[in-house]
Formats: structure tokens, C-alpha cells, sequence
């Protein structure tokens, strides 16, 4: 658990100090660049100078991935935890400065619970910034590193995807398709999961705009539709939340192979191994929803989020029948 800083922590950074995460020894950094990373001379741990964006102070990296990294943040006389990203460039015109600025657009209009709130977007000395909550828990991909937490049940699988339906329908509701199911947008404390990251999510009306130089995505979860430059829609979504499950509950991905391209052509494969042949321990009614979900051809696939919504009802009360 994250505890907040005080009133003093902030206010020595206020005055140009800097905190190691590890021997939590102060270091005098004033004039330094914001943000810059240093080795702590005492212990060889990680100090950052701190950035104020607004009211908000940036003192913790918690996150990093292709778009930019992410901070803990958080204001004087408020112990309230914020995460705020900054994108990795200052050119207003690359991909990931837009996409960021769009991201925040998308999120400030989003009121769900399974989707963090967001407060402001914009940029301070050409970085684009987004102010959210502070989602507590770790995210899939890192849960699932740790063996202690094998096997999951399926009652906590089916909830967490009974939640992510929710939120994506939510996310329909609003015109918008999400376009980046993948463990690493997904935050787990405990029965709770949470959607993050919506830098690839695009309004409904433009489903079909195809961005070549700009082809994203983590190859294990990408529909057939975006590798062959086709229309994605709500079935898209569904897809890659099926692919993201199956490896939830098997610990690995349903096409387990290193090399990208390779995934990027199995994907496009028109057959499907039956995911109970892959993990053996999947029962059958949850193997079905999996394989529904990620057909390869979208009329095969749920069509809506309530037919899939009904299948999840059903295996629910039939895992209650059960205990």
C-alpha cells in the first residue's frame, strides 16, 4: 500500500529537494531539470526531481510503456493519491503527443466505475499531461508473473469480466470503442478491475479510419480486423477481451509464441483451437464464452454486449448452484 507524503515531504519539495525511494535520504536538487532520474549515492536507489504541474506534485514513476510514463502525484493539505502520464515527446505533431491530449478529451467525458475519473489534460513546457485517480492494486500483467496468485478461480475471472463488459458497454453508450484490451491497461485489487489507458480508443463514426504509419496494439490481444486494416467495431472489443481472459485463466496466451509476426499471421488463421484443447482445466461453459468470443470472423463472435452479458449471467448462477 501507497501511503501519501505529508505536508513536509511536499513542502521540501517545494524548496528544491528531492527523496530517494530507497534509503529515503533528502537530496538538495535545486535548479535541476524536472523529472530527471538519479542514483542515490547512500544506496544506488532511484531519485527523481520532482515536477509541479498545476497544484499537483509528480514525485514517483509507476508506470512506463510506448506512449509515455505515468506519476504518482499528489497536492499539499490532500492525502487524495493522483496518477498523471506525460507523453515521451514535445512535438505537438507525433502520434503519441495527440494521442494523449485525445485520451484525456475521452476520459473527462467518462463517468464509470470501473474507469478512473479524470481532472485535466494538457501541457506544461511542451509535455503533454493527464491528471486521473490513483487506481490502487497492480496491473494484470504484473499479477500474473506472481505464481502465488495460480490458479485463479473462475468465479473471480467471470467477475472481473463481467465488470470490463460493463464498462466497455458503458464506453459504446458514449460513442466509443476502447481498441487496447491487454493485461498492462488493466488494474486488479482484488474482486475490483479497472480500465486504463484509453489512447487508442476512437469514436464509433470512425471505426474505419486506418492509421498505416500508426499500427498499434500488443500483437496477443489485436483483433483480425486491425492486422488486415479493416473496419473494427464492438466485436473488435470483444475479441481482444476474450484473448485477455484466456490467458487470465490459463497464465498463458492462447497463441503462445515469442516471435510477433508470427502471432500477428495466427491471428488471421482462419481456424480456432478449442480453448478447453489448450488448458485442459478451463471448464467447458467458461471454454465457450472464450471461444465465442474470439472467433476468428466477426459475424461468429458475440454480436452485442448483451448476448455476452447473458452468458456471463448464466455461468455465473451456475457456478452459484454449484457451491
Amino acid at each position: 500500500m501507497i501511503e501519501p507524503l505529508t505536508d513536509e515531504e511536499i513542502t521540501k519539495y517545494e524548496n528544491g529537494h528531492a527523496c530517494c525511494f530507497g534509503c529515503k535520504k533528502w537530496f538538495d536538487m535545486e535548479g535541476q531539470p524536472p523529472l530527471m532520474e538519479y542514483t542515490c549515492d547512500d544506496c544506488g536507489g532511484l531519485v527523481i526531481m520532482p515536477m509541479r504541474i498545476s497544484t499537483y506534485w509528480l514525485y514517483k514513476l509507476i508506470g512506463e510503456g510506448g506512449m509515455g510514463h505515468v506519476y504518482l502525484a499528489q497536492q499539499k493539505e490532500d492525502p487524495k493519491l493522483y496518477a498523471i502520464k506525460i507523453a515521451d515527446v514535445v512535438d505537438g505533431d507525433d502520434f503519441r503527443y495527440n494521442c494523449l491530449l485525445n485520451e484525456g478529451e475521452i476520459y473527462m467525458g467518462f463517468s464509470h466505475p470501473n474507469i478512473p475519473e479524470a481532472y485535466n489534460a494538457g501541457h506544461k513546457i511542451g509535455l503533454a499531461f493527464l491528471i486521473m485517480d490513483f487506481e490502487p492494486g497492480e496491473n494484470l500483467e504484473e499479477f500474473m508473473c506472481n505464481p502465488e496468485n495460480f490458479p485463479l478461480s473462475e468465479s473471480l475471472l467471470i467477475t472481473w469480466m463481467s465488470q470490463l463488459v460493463d464498462a466497455l458497454k458503458y464506453m459504446i453508450s458514449q460513442g466509443y470503442i476502447y481498441r487496447d484490451m491487454k493485461p498492462q491497461n488493466l488494474v486488479v485489487d482484488g474482486e475490483r478491475i479497472v480500465i486504463t489507458d484509453m489512447g487508442l480508443a476512437m469514436h464509433m463514426e470512425h471505426g474505419n479510419d486506418i492509421d498505416e504509419d500508426n499500427f498499434v496494439g500488443s500483437p496477443w490481444y489485436l483483433p483480425p480486423e486491425r492486422i488486415e486494416a479493416e473496419q473494427e467495431d464492438i466485436r473488435s472489443d470483444i475479441y481482444s477481451l476474450g484473448m485477455v481472459m484466456f490467458m487470465a485463466a490459463a497464465g498463458f496466451s492462447y497463441f503462445d509464441e515469442p516471435d510477433h509476426m508470427r502471432v500477428l499471421d495466427m491471428h488471421i488463421y482462419p481456424e480456432r483451437t478449442p480453448a478447453k484443447d489448450l488448458f485442459a482445466d478451463m471448464s467447458d461453459a467458461f471454454a465457450a464464452i472464450i471461444d465465442k468470443c474470439i472467433a476468428r470472423f466477426p459475424d461468429d463472435r458475440y454480436q452485442t454486449y448483451e448476448e455476452l452479458e447473458a452468458d456471463i449471467k448464466a455461468f455465473k448462477a451456475s457456478l452459484s448452484v454449484a457451491s
